[in-house]
Formats: structure tokens, sequence, C-alpha cells
């Protein structure tokens, strides 16, 4: 089973990632930090929240 504190910080993971994609965004830089290191575990991290809602993982992650 996932407890509680684990599951909300998934949510809090994801809230931060996204401040950090706003501020990446700002660099002026030739690389795109953003599309190369933020994106990819954002995107894993609301997957993660998704499936912690979803009816077929609902057991696992209910205290």
């Amino acid at each position: 089973m996932v407890d509680r504190v684990y599951k909300g910080g998934i949510s809090q993971l994801r809230k931060d990632l996204e401040e950090l994609r706003t501020e990446f965004s700002k660099l002026e830089s030739t690389t795109n930090w953003v599309a190369l290191r933020v994106e990819p575990v954002l995107q894993h991290a609301i997957a993660l929240e998704r499936l912690s809602t979803s009816r077929r993982f609902a057991r696992e992650f209910t205290p």
C-alpha cells in the first residue's frame, strides 16, 4: 500500500515542477532545459497522480 505522505507528495512535486518550468522558461539559454529535464519528470508526476485516483489502483492508494 502507498501511504498518504507519498500520495500527497506527488501533488506537491507536480506543483513544484510547474513552478520550476515557469522559472526555467525565463532563462535565456540555447538549451531548452524545460523540454529536456522538467517536462519528462512533470509528465511522469501527472501520470502517477492520475493512477493514484484511478479505480484500478484505488485500493493500493487508500489508507
